[in-house]
C-alpha cells in the first residue's frame, strides 16, 4: 500500500476512535458526578394522592402535591421559594364554610364545612386546587379543623348531631381514629394549638350552654367539667393552660385557668344582651380578641383587662403569627387587614357576596384567607 494511503487510512480509523473514547470518558465523568449528586440529595418521596371513587381533580396533575421528607415529615421548598401568589377562589361547597386552617408552612389550607356539607377539604395554596376531600361527620353539623404536628394527619371536630373528633391521614383519606362526645358530655368547639386537647360545650338550662368540659384527645376522654352558663365561643391559649370563653348573652369574655377551674380575668364591653361569636389569642397569650353580635371586634390586654383596640363593623377576626396585624371580615362583606399598634386599616379586599364566617392569616404573612356564607373560600395575597 502506498505510504500516503496508509497515512490517510490511519487517520480515518484512529481519529474517530479517539473522539469516541473522549466522549465516552466524558459521559462516565458526568454519570459519576450525577451519582455523587444523588448521594447528597435528601431522601424526598413523592406520595401521589389517591382519590375515592367518584372524585377527581378536573384533569389537573397533582402528583407533586403530596411531597414530604419521610425522616422529618417536613415539606421541601417553602412557599417563599415559589412564584408570586395570585388571588384564588375555591368553590364547590354545598353549604357555608364554617372553619379554615392554614398549615405551618403556609402551603396548604384545610376547611371544615357547615350544616348540610360537613366535609373536610385540603386545598393547595400555590396551585389553587382541592387535593383531598374526606367525609364522615353528620351533615347536620358544623365542622372545625386543625393541622397536627404530623403533616400527614389532620383533625376535624363535629358539633351538634355529631359529637366526634376525627383524625385523618389526609394523604390517603383514611380515618385513623375517633373520639366520641355527646349531648351532655361534650359538643366539641375548640382544639388546642398542639391538637392534644379539646373544649366542648355542655347543653343545659335556659342558656345555650350549661357549662363546658376539657377533653384529653390522646386518651379520648373528658378530664374536667366547668360550670359556666352561657358559654358560646371558645379558644385555647397557646400553652393550652387557659381557656378563653365568650358569653351567649352578656357580652363578656372570660379567661379560665384549666388546672384550677376558676376565672382569672373578665372582659366586658360588647354590651348586655350581645352574643360573643368568636374569640382568639395572639401567640404570646397576652392579647385577646373577641368578635360580637354588636358588629365590633375588640382587642384586650390579658393581664389588665383593658381594651386596646376596637374595630367597628367587623364580624370575624384573627391575629397574624407575630401579633402585629389583624385580619377581619366586615359587615359589608369585605376582608380587611389592620395594624394592631395604630388600629389603622392597611388593606381591603372585595369579592364575597355574603356574610364572612371565618378568616385566617398565613403563618408566613404572605396572604390571608376568608370563608363565607356564599359557599366559597378566597385567598388574598398581601403585596
Amino acid at each position: 500500500m502506498p505510504m500516503k494511503r496508509k497515512v490517510l487510512w490511519a487517520i480515518e480509523i484512529l481519529v474517530p476512535t479517539v473522539l469516541i473514547g473522549f466522549v465516552f470518558g466524558l459521559m462516565l465523568d458526568l454519570n459519576q458526578g450525577e451519582r455523587q449528586t444523588k448521594i447528597t440529595t435528601p431522601d424526598i418521596q413523592l406520595r401521589p394522592t389517591q382519590l375515592p371513587r367518584g372524585e377527581s381533580h378536573e384533569g389537573k396533575d397533582v402528583r407533586n402535591l403530596f411531597i414530604s421528607n419521610p425522616t422529618t415529615g417536613s415539606q421541601p421548598n417553602s412557599s417563599t421559594d415559589e412564584a408570586p401568589l395570585t388571588p384564588k377562589v375555591f368553590t364547590g361547597y354545598g353549604a357555608y364554610v364554617k372553619s379554615i386552617a392554614i398549615s405551618p408552612d403556609s402551603r396548604r389550607l384545610l376547611s371544615g364545612g357547615g350544616y348540610r356539607d360537613a366535609s373536610v377539604r385540603l386545598l393547595h395554596v400555590q396551585i389553587g386546587v382541592e387535593i383531598r376531600k374526606v367525609s364522615g361527620h353528620s351533615d347536620n353539623t358544623d365542622v372545625i379543623v386543625a393541622f397536627t404536628a404530623d403533616p400527614r394527619v389532620v383533625l376535624s371536630a363535629g358539633g351538634v348531631d355529631d359529637f366526634t373528633v376525627r383524625f385523618w391521614n389526609i394523604e390517603s383519606g383514611v380515618q385513623i381514629r375517633t373520639v366520641k362526645g355527646g349531648l351532655e358530655s361534650g359538643i366539641f368547639q375548640a382544639i388546642s394549638h398542639d391538637t392534644r386537647q379539646a373544649l366542648a360545650i355542655q347543653l343545659g338550662g335556659s342558656h345555650l350552654g350549661g357549662g363546658f368540659s376539657l377533653w384529653d384527645l390522646d386518651r379520648g376522654r373528658q378530664v374536667r367539667q366547668f360550670s359556666a352558663r352561657g358559654a358560646a365561643a371558645f379558644a385555647f391559649s397557646p400553652d393550652g393552660m387557659t381557656a378563653v370563653i365568650g358569653g351567649d348573652s352578656d357580652g363578656s369574655v372570660s379567661l379560665w385557668d384549666l388546672s384550677k377551674g376558676r376565672v382569672t380575668q373578665t372582659f366586658a364591653g360588647h354590651g348586655k344582651g350581645e352574643l360573643i361569636t368568636s374569640v382568639a389569642t395572639d401567640q404570646t397569650g397576652q392579647r385577646i380578641l373577641s368578635a360580637g353580635s354588636d358588629k365590633t371586634v375588640r382587642i384586650w390586654d390579658a393581664r389588665s383587662g383593658r381594651e386596646l383596640q376596637r374595630l367597628i363593623g367587623q364580624t370575624a377576626a384573627a391575629f397574624s403569627s407575630d401579633g402585629s396585624l389583624i385580619v377581619s371580615g366586615a359587615e359589608d362583606k369585605t376582608v380587611r387587614v389592620w395594624t394592631l399598634a395604630s388600629g389603622q386599616e392597611t388593606k381591603r379586599f372585595e369579592g364575597h357576596t355574603a356574610r364572612i364566617t371565618a378568616v385566617a392569616f398565613a403563618p408566613d404573612r404572605r396572604f390571608v384567607v376568608s370563608a363565607s356564607d356564599d359557599r366559597t373560600i378566597r385567598l388574598w395575597p398581601i403585596p
